[in-house]
Parts: C-alpha cells; sequence; structure tokens
C-alpha cells in the first residue's frame, strides 16, 4: 500500500492555473503529492525551450526522449517532439485498486497486444526503455493502452512496470478529486503479491481522441514516464518507484473491459519501439514476439509493424 499523502503545495496548484490547465479543479484540502511516496520530481525545461533544436546532452538533462539514430524512428520521433511545446506540472492521484493487467484477475476483462520476450530473444538481455503512441478511444468502459516493461511472460503476470492511458476513470476517483474527464494518464508497478495500485496523472489533460505519446524508461529502484498529448501540446514527466520490474519482456497492449470493447482500427496506432540493455532501439516485429489474444482476437495490422485490431467476441 502506498502511504497516506500529502497535501499538494499551492505553488504547484497556481503553476497548475497559470499555465491553463484546462479542466481539472483541485480540492484544496486533496492529498495527491507525497514526496515520501514518490520519489522526486523532475523539474520542467525553460520557456521556450524546443526538443527538436536540443542537443542531444540537453535532451538527456531535461528528461526527452532520446534523438535517435535510426532514420524511421528519428522521423517520427522530430514528428512527436514537436507537440512538446507546454510543460506542466504532473498532479498524481492515487487508485486504491489495480488495473493491469487483466484488471487483476478481473473475468470479465481482456487484453491484445504484443509483447517481445528474452526467454525467445535471448540476444536482446534485459529491457529498459519502451516507447508508442495512439490516438485514445472513446469509451465508458475503462479502457486502457499502454507500455510495459518486464512482467508479460505467458502465465506470469508478476513484475511489471507500465505507462499509458485510461478511459473510463473510476467515477469514485472522480468524485474525490473533482475530476471532469474520464480520461487520463496512468502510471503503475504492477505485482500479484504487492498489487500497489496506479497513480493517475490529472495533468497533462487526456480526453477521447487525443493523440498520445507515452515514453517509459526503467532506471532501477525507480522508472520515469514521459507522458505527451500531441492533440494540445501538453506534456510532463513523472518519476515513481518500480521495484517489482523483472525485465522480462516488453509490451505494448490494449486492455479494455469484456463488456463491449470499441472497435481499434489500426489507423489508431503507430509503431511502438523498445530498447534493450545490449542491441539499441527496435521495432517489436522484427524480432519473435509474443501476442496476446485474451477474451479477444487480436490480428497485426496493415497500418504498421505494431499495430492490431481487437474486436469484441461476435463482431
Amino acid at each position: 500500500m502506498w502511504k497516506r499523502i500529502r497535501k499538494i503545495s499551492t505553488i504547484m496548484i497556481a503553476l497548475c492555473l497559470i499555465l491553463g490547465l484546462n479542466v481539472l479543479p483541485v480540492n484544496a484540502d486533496s492529498n495527491q503529492s507525497n514526496a515520501g511516496a514518490f520519489p522526486a520530481q523532475r523539474s520542467g525545461p525553460p520557456i521556450g525551450f524546443n526538443p527538436v533544436t536540443a542537443s542531444d546532452a540537453t535532451l538527456k538533462e531535461y528528461g526527452f526522449p532520446a534523438r535517435p539514430s535510426d532514420p524511421t524512428a528519428l522521423q517520427e520521433w522530430d514528428g512527436v517532439m514537436q507537440h512538446a511545446q507546454n510543460y506542466v506540472a504532473p498532479v498524481p492521484i492515487q487508485s486504491a485498486t489495480s488495473f493491469s493487467p487483466n484488471f487483476n484477475g478481473n473475468p470479465y476483462a481482456s487484453e491484445a497486444g504484443y509483447a517481445v520476450l528474452s526467454s525467445q530473444n535471448p540476444e536482446l538481455g534485459q529491457f529498459n526503455e519502451a516507447y508508442g503512441q495512439w490516438t485514445q478511444t472513446a469509451s465508458a468502459e475503462q479502457v486502457g493502452y499502454w507500455i510495459g516493461l518486464g512482467g508479460m511472460t505467458p502465465g506470469d503476470n508478476q513484475d511489471l512496470v507500465q505507462a499509458g492511458a485510461v478511459s473510463g476513470v473510476p467515477q469514485n476517483i472522480k468524485n474525490k478529486w473533482g475530476l471532469t474527464s474520464s480520461y487520463a494518464f496512468f502510471v503503475e508497478d504492477y505485482d500479484t503479491i504487492h498489487k500497489l495500485p496506479p497513480t493517475y496523472l490529472a495533468t497533462p489533460v487526456v480526453n477521447a481522441g487525443n493523440i498520445v505519446y507515452v515514453y517509459l524508461q526503467y532506471n532501477g529502484s525507480t522508472s520515469e514516464a514521459f507522458l505527451l498529448n500531441e492533440s494540445t501540446n501538453y506534456y510532463t514527466w513523472f518519476n515513481f518507484n518500480s521495484p517489482y520490474y523483472n525485465g522480462d519482456s516488453v509490451a505494448y497492449m490494449y486492455e479494455p473491459t469484456l463488456g463491449n470493447p470499441p472497435k481499434i482500427n489500426p489507423s489508431q496506432f503507430s509503431e511502438c519501439w523498445f530498447e534493450s540493455t545490449t542491441t539499441g532501439l527496435s521495432l517489436f516485429t522484427n524480432y519473435i514476439y509474443y501476442e496476446y489474444e485474451i477474451g479477444v482476437e487480436a490480428y497485426p495490422g496493415p497500418a504498421s509493424n505494431a499495430s492490431f485490431i481487437m474486436y469484441s467476441p461476435g463482431q
């Protein structure tokens, strides 16, 4: 269980208001941030900072995803980073129950996507970074897209560090924190034994139809997510504890409840990349991968190397 988290400072609240975080009023008595529960957070870059023209050293200093050398990846990186225009301080909201994988054993849940496994690709070593980009589906149900490091070996749900975006934020959380959006970025260090709950990020704001980019990096006992809403040009970093990562796999997943998940078109996804400790940046499907099909059907789609379509049963 996370420790009870302390009151967010009035300075951060003022900063959020100044930066125009357009939907999320923060309760004056809400306990949303705690230096004891979360590691120290990275400060934002100087006003006017442009990651596209910044040096590699400066990108690393300010926590931006590294500029790739692969021509295809570089073209994608340039297109994404031009949207990183407005830094906002993260506003974490602690959930009480775990979100993933497979909704903590909920039999009415499902998931689909790709996982590259170190057992099938021993030349890759451990996995330490991954990123992906997608269009957030409109859904009243709890539907999550996420990048995950570790924990995806078939039959093993333990030790998974993940970051992504979710729809259907539970109503009790919305009520408690006064949220007006049912969509949010989230991070989680999932383990079936300890069952640490996810942390939702009230900022940057996510809504249906937004194009989002998530970059996840494992740093040892902590991990950091770079979270960008390309539709609004707002971004943040969030550093969180990740003691339960095992490094056996890297995954790119879509996880809805089984009741009536929306159809996902391949055009909603762009190529998803990962980085290993030995070979560097790689496309998922350049390697042997495991395709998840739990309760639904998932197929590689024609839009890119790492897109897939999900249909609910009978459709």
